[in-house]
């Protein structure tokens, strides 16, 4: 029986060892960069008719997360106010969240860890004009289980994300 957990342990901790330690990406978020050494990169980008502020305040009401992207479930934050925030969610696994870069309305980068890997989202808007917004989304994570899933598969995950923020902000406003 100890054989099996010996085994156990140092399989995983060889799995552990397979992604860059979490202090080495949180230095990387803090520069508001994805790591571009990640197992998995993808990068979407999507127009969206409504000011870039009115987008921004959407993506930092992390409470508000469940009610325009199905895929997310659960959200435990009180929203994003600055650098150092922190926030968990639920995409499919409970992922927690740490804010490392804050510019609103025009950038902002997130450090986050479950129990599978470890990412970096990186939200990037610009404006367009009175009532367009271009954002880019870009995520990088690592980890050994990342080498199980497709680039079109991962890039998907963003493009869906991206369009049910066009869905949520392009709603009529009074």
């Amino acid at each position: 029986m100890k054989k099996i957990y010996f085994i156990t342990f140092i399989w995983f901790a060889l799995i552990i060892n397979c992604a860059p330690r979490d202090n080495a990406l949180r230095k990387i978020a803090d520069n508001g960069t994805i790591n571009p050494d990640g197992a998995l990169i993808s990068t979407a980008t999507i127009e969206i008719d409504a000011s870039e502020k009115y987008v921004w305040d959407i993506i930092t009401n992390i409470p508000d997360w469940p009610n325009w992207n199905p895929e997310i479930t659960k959200s435990l934050a009180n929203g994003i106010t600055f650098k150092g925030d922190n926030f968990a969610w639920r995409w499919g696994k409970k992922i927690n969240s740490s804010v490392h870069y804050f510019d609103p309305p025009e950038k902002l980068a997130w450090f986050s860890k479950s129990m599978a890997y470890r990412s970096i989202i990186v939200w990037k808007l610009e404006s367009l004009g009175k009532n367009k917004t271009r954002v880019t989304l870009s995520e990088s994570r690592d980890g050994f289980f990342m080498n199980f899933l497709s680039s079109k598969k991962h890039k998907q995950l963003l493009v869906n994300w991206l369009n049910d923020l066009k869905n949520r902000s392009e709603v009529v406003r009074f």
